[in-house]
This record gives structure tokens, sequence and C-alpha cells, in this order.
């Protein structure tokens, strides 16, 4: 049974069918309707109210792709939130990839034509129990991205206010689009929920997670200079895909992108910076994050290695510091020459997420000034 209370946006350049869906649905709920992409563009952005959006793919002035576009990349949360059918008629998107494509794009479901009462109503209940409250209940410690925005916009203010740092981070399960096609939208969801039960263990208790899609969390850390937040983006992504992740039965490996956003916190910085920044930095990953058998052992594998070597480079660094222990006057570029490499071989392991600041301290070891300081201090010893 659909609510009563239920607002939807039925938009189709047919007179006709809008009136059969206005007959199925009459009874139902709170019908609006529209004749193309481009008026029922306009509804939206003037009524706040829409609950979900019916919409044909093929129409003029604005189709029906054009149009899901347009609601999620708007910048009003609600819009981009906002549940989506695309309906086409059978002999449209029969094959021609419009589904894909759709689904791709961030339609919920695709439908074909002609509508009828039972078909219809049950997509609308479908689709809407996803976003009933129920639904929409997260754990404790993930906030949805109505949440995160307004504790984001707090903890700015005060950041400026308080000459404090703020850093910003984009995560995303790689490729997570062609999984979706693939396997499902059960199955990214399920992904999903094990990936945030990770992330909600390894994150700080002063961090706020909120998970923006449906494979797309984002991470909020107050007090944190970009050289800690580097830091913190390499843990997460390490200990992520060092993972495997137990769905119907079998074990998948994955592979996450990363984007940060650590900029100079001054009066006039926006929030909507620190979200750009982070999206447009959320590079997709050189391994593909595909749960086939093959790739699954692939990745477990890369993961293992990744361990290893992280492993071996804090053993190899606890040796040097009991060696420094022991040796009163140790050369510093003897010693930078045993770490740099080490340092080189950890930081490709992990993504370069501290190549500038390995660069930088490779610099000053080979700086005149520190060649001078060490060979005036070998001039000195020469006597002795």
């Amino acid at each position: 049974m659909i609510s009563d209370h239920l607002k939807i946006l039925f938009i189709d350049d047919s007179r006709l069918v809008r009136a059969a869906v206005k007959k199925i649905l009459s009874s139902g709920c709170h019908l609006i309707e529209a004749e193309d992409g481009l008026a029922g563009w306009s509804v939206l952005n003037t009524n706040n109210q829409i609950d979900l959006v019916i919409t044909d793919l093929t129409m003029p002035n604005l189709d029906g792709l054009g149009l899901l576009n347009k609601i999620r990349r708007s910048d009003n949360p609600h819009l981009q939130k906002i549940p989506v059918i695309i309906a086409t008629g059978a002999e449209d998107g029969d094959g021609d990839g419009s589904r894909e494509t759709a689904l791709a794009a961030g339609a919920n479901l695709f439908i074909t034509k002609p509508y009828n009462a039972k078909n219809l109503t049950s997509s609308i209940q479908s689709v809407m129990q996803e976003f009933s409250p129920e639904s929409k209940t997260l754990q404790p410690d993930i906030c949805n991205q109505e949440q995160l925005l307004a504790i984001g916009e707090e903890q700015l203010l005060n950041a400026i206010r308080q000459h404090k740092e703020l850093a910003f981070m984009k995560l995303a399960i790689d490729k997570y689009k062609i999984l979706y096609l693939r396997k499902g939208k059960a199955f990214v969801e399920s992904l999903s929920r094990e990936l945030l039960a990770r992330l909600v263990t390894i994150k700080q208790p002063e961090h706020t997670l909120a998970q923006t899609d449906i494979a797309e969390y984002c991470l909020l850390m107050p007090n944190t200079d970009p050289i800690t937040a580097k830091h913190t983006a390499g843990i997460i992504k390490h200990k992520l895909e060092a993972s495997t992740y137990r769905i119907d039965d079998c074990e998948h490996a994955i592979t996450v992108n990363i984007g940060l956003s650590c900029p100079v916190i001054r009066t006039g910085v926006q929030l909507k910076q620190l979200l750009d920044d982070a999206s447009i930095k959320l590079t997709p990953s050189s391994n593909t994050s595909q749960p086939d058998n093959a790739q699954t052992a692939r990745t477990k594998n890369i993961a293992r290695r990744r361990s290893n070597d992280s492993s071996r480079l804090f053993t190899l660094l606890d040796q040097l510091t009991d060696q420094i222990r022991r040796q009163e006057n140790i050369d510093p570029g003897l010693l930078m020459q045993k770490i740099l490499p080490l340092l080189h071989d950890w930081n490709q392991k992990m993504g370069g997420i501290c190549t500038d600041e390995i660069n930088k301290l490779e610099a000053v070891s080979r700086s005149p000034t520190a060649d001078t300081k060490t060979q005036h201090k070998i001039t000195t010893e020469e006597p002795a």
C-alpha cells in the first residue's frame, strides 16, 4: 500500500500516459505532473517536498538521463539523494545499454512501459522501502550526508575561530558502479556494510564518519595537519585492502580510492570547497576491484605482500634505532643512506602517501649545509 502522504513527481511527454498513471495512483499518493525533463527540473527546484521522481527516458527539451544527471549533481542535498525511477518503452530500452547507463548514473530503478497498476505500485513500494526511516537508521558511529554537513560547518567555524586545522577525507570502493551492474545492488550493499564496520574500528573517536552513497564514505578530521592526514589515509587504505570481506559465503578483496583535502583554514573557506577538493582528488586506484576468483586471489596476494613489506620496514627501522642508541658518534649521512631507500620502498607500496615529505628529507640530507656539517665533524675528529 502506497502512503497517502507520498509526493511523486511524474514526468512524461505523453498526455495520455500521464492521465493513465494519474488514474492508477489517484487513491494512493499525491501526484505532480510535468511534460518533460525541463519542466520536471523546474518543479524540483521550487518544491522541496517531492519524495520520488518517476521519469520517462526519451523526452524533448531534457530527457530522463539529462534530468537524472542534474538531480545527482545538484547542490541541494535533498535532490542529490531523492529516489529516481526511469521508465522507457520496451522498444527503446531493449539491449541498447540504457538500463546500465541509467543505473550507473544513479537511478534507483529502471522499468519498462506500458505501466500497469500492479507493477507500478510494487516498483514504488520497493524503492521507497529503501528510504523509509527504518532503512535510514545507521550505526551510532555513522552519520548521513545531512548530519555530516551540519557537523562540518560547526567544526569549520571552530577551526577558523581557534586557528586550528581541519582535514576532510573521501573514500570509495574502487569501481563500485561496475560491481553494481555485474553483481547487483544487494552485493554492493553487503560489501559496503562490511567495509563500514571496519572503518568504525579504524577511525579515531574524534573523527566524524558518514556514508554519502552506496559505496562512498567521508571522514571529517578536526585538528589534523596534512602530514597526519596523509598518514591516516595510508593506514586506512592499508587496513581496508589487507582485509577480506565475506559475502554470500565467499571471500572477496577490494581496493579503495581516497581523496584528501587539507586547505589552509582561514576566514572565507567554505565547507563545499573541502568536499569538492576531496572529490576531485578521489582518483581511481590502479587495481580493479572485480570479485571473481582469480581477481580475489591476486588482490589477496597484493594485500599480503603489503603487510609483509610494512612489517619488514618497521623491523629494519627498529634495528637502526638500536644501532643509533649504541653509537655515540654515528654519521648522519650514512644513517640517511640506510633509511631513505627503506622509506622510498615503503612509500611506493603504500601508494605514494608521503612522497613530498620523503623528497624534502632527501633534499635536506643532500644539501651543502648538511655536507659541510658532516665534513666539519670529520675534520675536527681526525686529530684525536
